[in-house]
């Protein structure tokens, strides 16, 4: 029976979407596949620990969601098959020789979420005309958060918008960011790609409704839940995805012939609701460009 390695920080619903994912290929836990399942929580170098335990163990394959964990995941092991789930860029990460040809044990799904950084810092502007003050929350201990910082700050000068950076290292330090924001003016805010904010995504919606800053997001499902705009690709599908990969790799192809796949489509969502609650006034021009607009 093949053994599957799923590491993450916090899974939510991904581990549900992925174990659906590999249903639809005919996959039964406990009767042609065994998922072995670790969370890191909060800290981060608990993932290297994990990806080594999954190497002592011997598994087939290691499904990693978020960029830190692809990158621990590709430190413990040279050989073992990874599939990555994350906002990384796999090139410039060394993580693969090229997105058509990976070259090593790392494929899977890049979900660009780092690369669109700029453009909800864009959108931002657009959707609150006359801004100047942007916040950007972000978690110095991620690999994704710390890749992304570059590009928000050099989005930034071309915007003219000025930056105010908060750290948010775990779930617990949600409050105090939104209430360091919400004291200095700040708007609305951008965050860095990290699975801690991901994985946290109800908490963190609530602080910041508390606080009344309102947020660019990377996918739908934050504008779903209560945050004001979303631009970004749809994580839920990615999600079941990879299953695929996996599916793929277990039937004996190999990670290094298996192309890296990116979105095919960016999705722009407004939730005119929480524009209402933060009397904020969206602006038509944006409006008639969003895919999608909750009432």
């Amino acid at each position: 029976m093949p053994v599957i390695g799923v590491l993450a920080l916090e899974f939510e619903g991904r581990l549900e979407r992925f174990r659906e994912g590999l249903q639809k290929l005919g996959y039964v836990e406990g009767r042609n596949i065994r998922l072995e399942v670790r969370a890191a929580g909060d800290r981060y170098a608990r993932l290297a620990e994990i990806a080594e335990e999954y190497v002592r163990l011997k598994v087939d394959v290691i499904a990693a969601f978020g960029t830190t964990a692809t990158v621990a995941a590709s430190k413990a092991t040279r050989t073992i098959p990874i599939v990555m789930l994350a906002g990384v860029d796999p090139v410039a990460e060394k993580l693969a020789a090229s997105l058509s040809r990976p070259g090593g044990n790392v494929t899977g799904v890049t979900t660009i979420v780092q690369e669109i950084v700029p453009k909800r810092l864009q959108i931002a502007k657009e959707a609150i005309p006359g801004l100047t003050r942007v916040g950007i929350l972000w978690n110095p201990d991620s690999k994704g958060s710390t890749n992304s910082l570059s590009q928000a700050r050099e989005a930034a000068k071309t915007l003219q918008l000025q930056l105010h950076l908060v750290e948010a290292r775990s779930a617990a330090h949600f409050d105090e960011a939104f209430e360091t924001l919400a004291k200095s003016r700040t708007k609305v805010f951008v965050w860095l790609p990290t699975s801690l904010f991901s994985a946290n995504r109800t908490q963190l919606l609530e602080m910041a409704a508390k606080h009344r800053v309102a947020g660019v997001f990377s996918s739908s499902e934050w504008a779903d839940d209560g945050g004001l705009i979303a631009y970004g690709p749809d994580s839920f599908e990615a999600d079941r995805h990879i299953a695929v990969y996996v599916d793929r790799i277990l039937k004996g192809a190999q990670p290094r012939d298996l192309p890296i796949e990116q979105p095919t489509k960016l999705e722009l969502v407004v939730n005119l609701k929480t524009a209402k609650t933060l009397g904020i006034a969206i602006p038509r021009s944006l409006l008639v460009r969003a895919d999608r607009v909750i009432n």
